[in-house]
């Protein structure tokens, strides 16, 4: 995984992934939820490996213009709306989840853009 600029002015949901993540499938797999939902999205590797998932994905809803934030670490996969508390996180899975429940995260993170019903996970 290359680290990617974040660019402030596109609309697009952001992806911080944690610096030591190594599961690219993973990473892979929410990156195709998101993109079967026609949402952009931005990725960046977080500067400080010590951040928790939930911490990850709050600190790109804050940053992502669209809102919507998915943090990526060995800890699992969430995902944050900015309207929400740093402590309310809408979507939290592990690692270990099917390929399908990994992809459908990706999808739920693109639905909140698209203001649709999320699925199940």
């Amino acid at each position: 995984m290359a680290q990617s600029q974040v660019n402030t002015n596109k609309p697009s949901i952001l992806v911080k992934v944690a610096p030591a993540f190594d599961g690219s499938s993973i990473f892979n797999n929410v990156l195709f939820g998101i993109e079967e939902e026609g949402i952009p999205y931005t990725v960046d590797v977080a500067q400080d490996s010590t951040l928790m998932t939930r911490n990850l994905s709050y600190e790109a809803s804050s940053q992502s213009n669209l809102g919507v934030g998915v943090g990526i670490a060995d800890d699992g996969i969430s995902v944050h709306f900015e309207k929400l508390s740093a402590d309310d996180t809408l979507f939290c899975i592990g690692t270990d989840s099917s390929t399908d429940k990994i992809r459908d995260i990706g999808s739920n993170a693109a639905r909140i853009v698209k203001r649709m019903p999320f699925k199940a996970l």
